[in-house]
């Protein structure tokens, strides 16, 4: 019953069909409302519950998603949207209120699990936590595929194991969000290992995914699964072609930042955002990082390179095993840290301490990322019964192992890497720089030692070499494959490199085929040490 428009006299209007009230309010700890469960009877002594947001009640363009998500038989929904609005209010008391999470993870000291409990996470469109972290199989079978695909594949294995039991462990520990990648050859056991890393918290049939999805939906994965892993596989599926392929890089940086970049609304207004801490791990048959990349990526992935990890029965055997399998254990490793995190805490601390004392060549960031794998493997064995205590022998070693897999700061350093693939340009391309020879018969006349219509500079005779600018960006972006000249130029000019002037600082003027134009130059011994008396030194800095 509603009141009319004048609000003395009580007027019943048929809402719906069926009957269907509120029965729970979800709120966040800060008593923001977010969502309510409504009872929908769909038969006889039949209830059916279905999660919707507060939104969704009192507009009567949502409502009707009651109608096909719960079964409800709505005749007016502007009705049914006024009997919600009365009867919370008027039941404000009685409806049992229910405190509720927007993201799993962390919240305060201990860990909200996504089929935690009395403890709620918020329904996210698109995600399915109670089937997506369901519990399948057997128990001991699990346990002792886990055991066997470690004693099989070494320390690749339990170190990216390590990786998706991790992912919980960024937050308490401060350190950037964990990226791993295996790449092979077809049929070395690389999805076969996913799978198993997957089972661990649900069913690894939905929390796999492939590649073939955009940035946002990968945020949004990365956010529904808060302080939890997310798993990639197939690689080839990559949408966009070259364009998508260039993204990849992004998507790394911008996982590693863990802020979810959400777009306007329609109607003008900003959706909110989250931010989102864990790890994802990644397989395919090649490097997700090509061997030029900028963006600092290459400080943000571990990329292991394995053909073999497991022979065609085994990995047949595990397929099948983790599809079979799955959820034991995920939510008693979240008990687990829970309940030893300030112990896992100090082990790590002391483990990383001595680790980069050692002064690694990789990035210091990787050696963060590989120590908390090691030990977050060693210490899943502990909580799944497998050890006793915390094997730091073994933790060493897959840690030194893995490290010394890894490139050394100097290769994953774009400017130097750049410095010596233009070496090795030039060098296959020496025709393509001129000499400027003048013919002393007729003065002022210039001969040409090269051809003239195509040139991507000049060699001087002290070993200096000059680019035209627009011959380097293309050298540099389209050949070799860098993102950004302007970049590297900046930090060659930086280092010393270049001759420098007043200016703009590193463009010169020369003469190249008779012509004053503008262009790079780097130091002699930059890109080529061999002595050619015959090429001009003829340049002019640049105002």
């Amino acid at each position: 019953a509603v009141v009319d428009d004048s609000g003395r006299f009580p007027k019943r209007y048929q809402a719906a069909n069926t009957p269907i009230v509120p029965t729970k309010i979800f709120r966040e700890p800060s008593k923001h409302l977010t969502q309510y469960e409504v009872a929908i009877k769909t038969g006889e002594n039949i209830w059916r519950r279905v999660i919707v947001d507060g939104d969704e009640l009192a507009d009567s363009k949502k409502i009707i998603r009651l109608a096909k998500d719960g079964g409800a038989l709505i005749e007016s929904p502007s009705h049914l949207a006024k009997f919600f609005a009365r009867f919370i209010a008027e039941n404000s008391t009685r409806i049992p209120e229910i405190k509720c999470y927007q993201q799993p993870g962390w919240h305060g000291d201990k860990f909200i699990y996504p089929t935690g409990g009395d403890d709620y996470i918020v329904r996210r469109a698109g995600f399915d936590y109670e089937h997506e972290f369901a519990t399948c199989g057997d128990r001991e079978k699990s346990k002792q595929a886990i055991v066997d695909a470690c004693d099989k594949g070494g320390a690749f294995v339990r170190v990216f194991l390590g990786f998706s039991l991790a992912s919980s462990l960024v937050r308490p520990f401060n350190i950037p969000n964990i990226q791993a990648q295996i790449h092979g050859k077809s049929g070395g056991g690389k999805t076969a290992l996913e799978k198993l890393c997957a089972s661990i918290h649900g069913n690894p049939r939905k929390l796999i995914r492939t590649f073939a999805a955009t940035l946002k939906n990968r945020q949004a994965v990365a956010a529904a699964y808060n302080d939890l892993p997310s798993f990639l596989d197939e690689l080839e599926t990559v949408n966009g072609g070259k364009k998508g392929e260039e993204s990849l890089p992004q998507m790394i940086y911008d996982f590693s930042l863990g802020t979810a970049n959400q777009a306007n609304k329609r109607d003008g207004s900003v959706r909110e955002t989250f931010e989102f801490f864990g790890s994802r791990l990644m397989t395919g048959e090649r490097p997700i990082l090509k061997s030029h990349d900028q963006r600092g990526a290459y400080k943000r992935l571990v990329q292991m390179h394995v053909d073999n990890l497991f022979d065609d029965f085994f990995s047949a055997d595990l397929h099948f095993t983790a599809e079979n399998n799955y959820g034991h254990f995920g939510k008693d490793w979240a008990n687990f840290q829970t309940e030893h995190l300030k112990e896992m805490h100090n082990e790590y601390i002391s483990r990383t301490t001595a680790a980069l004392s050692k002064n690694y060549l990789c990035e210091p960031t990787l050696v963060k990322a590989i120590a908390a794998a090691s030990l977050a493997t060693q210490y899943f064995f502990v909580c799944i019964g497998v050890k006793d205590s915390f094997d730091a022998e073994t933790f060493a070693a897959d840690a030194n192992f893995i490290l010394s897999t890894l490139p050394t700061q100097e290769d994953i350093d774009d400017s130097t890497r750049a410095i010596k693939d233009l070496q090795s340009f030039f060098a296959g391309h020496d025709k393509y720089f001129v000499r400027d020879v003048k013919d002393n018969s007729a003065q002022g006349f210039t001969t040409y030692t090269q051809n003239a219509w195509e040139c991507y500079g000049k060699k001087f005779s002290n070993s200096e070499v000059a680019f035209l600018p627009t011959a380097l960006k293309k050298i540099l972006e389209n050949e070799l494959g860098y993102q950004s000249m302007d970049a590297l130029i900046a930090e060659w000019a930086s280092k010393g490199l270049l001759r420098c002037g007043n200016g703009r600082g590193y463009r010169f003027s020369t003469r190249i085929n008779g012509k004053v134009v503008s262009a790079i130059i780097f130091k002699a011994g930059i890109i080529s040490s061999n002595d050619d008396d015959t090429a001009e030194d003829e340049y002019y800095a640049t105002e």
